[in-house]
């Protein structure tokens, strides 16, 4: 079976353009569930942004949607190497220390909108994907590593003064 993800539905967060990251699961209840392995070795979590293109009505519209994906990054909030805690050092994920897997982040995303639907909520006709956030797993990638990793889960957009 599959590896089920809960809690993180696509919180609204307001957020004012190029005020540094938040966090996206605000709840702070996002988990992920695998009931054939104790842990998440060899899988990857690839999160995207979603956009609503079903009001784009010409090029230009769809355009300008593209253009503002260059803005948005996703990343993993840092916090240290304590017990508990994740860090990012080049393409390694820690947490608590010790390896769980490598990052790719604001790779080029055409993964469709399934993810879009099913982490953002979005219906999946109308999403359009961004960059993503990439993380490979390796074998001591533990579930509450995992679910560590999905609250860590960050957005920000660099373009300055725009409320949201």
């Amino acid at each position: 079976d599959a590896p089920t993800i809960t809690g993180f539905d696509g919180s609204l967060v307001s957020y004012l353009e190029g005020s540094g990251a938040v966090v996206v699961d605000l709840q702070g209840d996002a988990s992920v569930w695998d009931v054939d392995n104790a842990t998440f070795g060899g899988s990857i979590l690839t999160v995207t942004v979603g956009y609503d293109t079903s009001q784009a009505t010409n090029n230009a519209s769809a355009a300008a949607a593209a253009a503002a994906a260059a803005e948005d990054k996703l990343l993993i909030h840092q916090q240290g190497t304590a017990a508990g805690q994740l860090l990012v050092l080049g393409d390694r994920l820690l947490w608590g220390g010790l390896d769980i897997g490598s990052v790719s982040s604001n790779i080029s995303s055409n993964i469709g909108s399934n993810v879009g639907s099913n982490v953002g909520g979005s219906n999946a006709s109308a999403v359009g994907t961004g960059p993503a956030l990439q993380v490979r797993f390796n074998a001591n990638a533990t579930p509450a590593a995992v679910n560590a990793v999905l609250r860590g889960i960050s957005y920000e957009n660099t373009t300055l003064g725009v409320a949201h």
